[in-house]
């Protein structure tokens, strides 16, 4: 067997731990998978039917000078791609974390949610700006 079959198949063996023996690491991976998930969705709903009729939105508002920064419609989807990298990269964390550092895996758990709760805030108020 090659080695990277080797730590993949460990990996999956710990997730597959993490997820049966840690109900707060389930049940906030689930959260952080849902927020994620309302993250998408929220411009599909709101941004991408309009997209024909405005090539460029605004993407960020500033207090002392209004909106300061345009794009096109699909620059909308960076934060729905910036949460999912933070909701792999802290699952393969929490994972790695599982056996040795209880306190480090919950760390990562908690610290998943709040960064989409984050982005989800972000997403809703750059729909307000749109509408």
């Amino acid at each position: 067997m090659s080695r990277t079959y080797k730590n993949a198949k460990q990996f999956f063996k710990l997730f597959r731990e993490l997820i049966k023996n840690n109900s707060f690491s389930r049940s906030t991976i689930l959260l952080s998978f849902f927020l994620f998930i309302f993250t998408l969705a929220l411009p599909i709903w709101r941004i991408v039917p309009f997209a024909s009729t405005q090539p460029f939105i605004p993407l960020h508002y500033n207090v002392y000078f209004g909106v300061d920064r345009f794009g096109p419609w699909y620059a909308i989807f960076v934060l729905p791609i910036l949460g999912f990298i933070f909701l792999i990269l802290n699952v393969v964390l929490q994972v790695h974390f599982v056996l040795r550092e209880k306190i480090l895996t919950r760390f990562f758990a908690v610290s998943t949610v709040f960064i989409e709760m984050i982005f989800l805030v972000a997403m809703i108020l750059i729909i307000l700006l749109n509408i």
